[in-house]
């Protein structure tokens, strides 16, 4: 897996953005950041919402994910109202894995409508899972193509929905947003 590689548009060109440290002309080049951030879902917060904001322009092209990501539906929308994903998705979908939940209908081998108890591996190999619940491993990056652009202080909303009705069992999800930041950018702050 190969991380997108930075190229600027014509129109961040013409805005004085390089790409690279520019000694000649004084400008800053490119920067390429990671902000981190966390949804909880729990008996009071149902729908938990990140806001990622910054005072530079910025460019947001990827973002990784880890915790209890067959739990969630997330939703991303800006500040000026523009969404996204069409609707709330799966976020082990969207990076590049399955969701983990058991078809309603499945009845384990205990008799448990839903599910098994993580004993039970047999029930996930028969039913064409690869790993069993709970087993690590690893996810790619939810990539955007074309990135989401943000001009200074303007917010990005991350929204998460539960997968199931509510089960008493707290989830967490960390993530980071991986950004282009422009710091020579004309109509912004430096």
């Amino acid at each position: 897996m190969f991380w997108p590689r930075m190229k600027l548009t014509p129109y961040e060109e013409r805005q004085g953005a390089v790409k690279y440290y520019d000694h000649d002309r004084g400008k800053r080049g490119v920067l390429r950041k990671i902000y981190s951030g966390q949804l909880s879902l729990n008996a009071t917060i149902r729908q938990p919402v990140f806001n990622f904001q910054i005072a530079r322009r910025c460019r947001v092209f990827a973002m990784t994910a880890s915790g209890d990501i067959a739990q969630f539906k997330i939703q991303i929308q800006d500040s000026s109202g523009e969404q996204y994903l069409a609707q709330p998705v799966t976020l082990a979908a969207l990076l590049g894995g399955y969701v983990e939940v058991p078809p309603p209908a499945y009845v384990g081998v205990n008799g448990n409508q839903g599910g098994w108890t993580p004993t039970e591996t047999d029930a996930a190999n028969n039913l064409g899972w690869q790993y069993p619940i709970g087993t690590p491993r690893t996810n790619g990056p939810l990539v955007f193509e074309p990135n989401i652009s943000l001009d200074s202080n303007q917010v990005l909303s991350l929204t998460g929905f539960a997968m199931t009705d509510y089960d008493s069992v707290d989830y967490r999800v960390d993530f980071c947003f991986h950004v282009w930041e422009f710091p020579s950018w004309k109509m912004g702050p430096a």
